[in-house]
């Protein structure tokens, strides 16, 4: 990634230098003890903030990548990415999160579209950008729509919930 931004950037060295950009490892960022800790995470971040207020920049643009997690760890880091949402709104904080949906199971997916106000999908070489509903708001339009004028993957979704939706119908029923 960092010889990828030099490429594009060519004065990266002098941000590095300055304190403007910082790179970090997600070991540091989100594990202690080489498991996922929230207020870690949590912790860390306020503390960068912080410092770049200190420095006089009026906020603080971060990107984070979770290329790990364990089963049991899902919950942490949805519950991780529901706090940290909450400290980005009240604080001059732009946050840019990926993660390898190819690894991620459909209930896992709809997590992260859940606690993120847009996401930006890339298959096959072009990027889709979106602005996720809710299951929430999904829910509220099923109930309200007569039942007729419902898509067939809505009148799936309104039998079986989310239960075996194949990546590419979760992404049109989102849309």
């Amino acid at each position: 990634a960092i010889a990828a931004m030099a490429k594009e950037m060519p004065d990266l060295n002098r941000y590095v230098e300055n304190g403007q950009i910082e790179f970090m490892p997600y070991t540091m960022v989100y594990l202690e003890d080489g498991v996922f800790k929230q207020q870690k995470a949590l912790n860390t971040w306020a503390e960068k903030l912080k410092q770049a207020l200190k420095k006089g920049y009026d906020g603080m643009r971060v990107t984070g990548y979770i290329p790990w997690h364990e089963n049991a760890e899902w919950i942490s880091i949805t519950s991780y990415e529901a706090e940290i949402n909450k400290a980005i709104d009240k604080a001059n904080m732009l946050a840019l999160c990926a993660y390898p949906f190819d690894k991620c199971k459909s209930s896992e997916f709809i997590d992260v579209l859940n606690n993120h106000r847009y996401a930006f999908i890339v298959q096959r070489g072009e990027t889709l950008a979106l602005r996720p509903k809710t299951v929430r708001e999904m829910n509220q339009q099923l109930t309200s729509a007569r039942t007729t004028s419902l898509t067939p993957l809505m009148k799936r979704f309104t039998i079986s919930g989310l239960k075996d939706f194949k990546d590419q119908e979760l992404i049109e029923l989102l849309l």
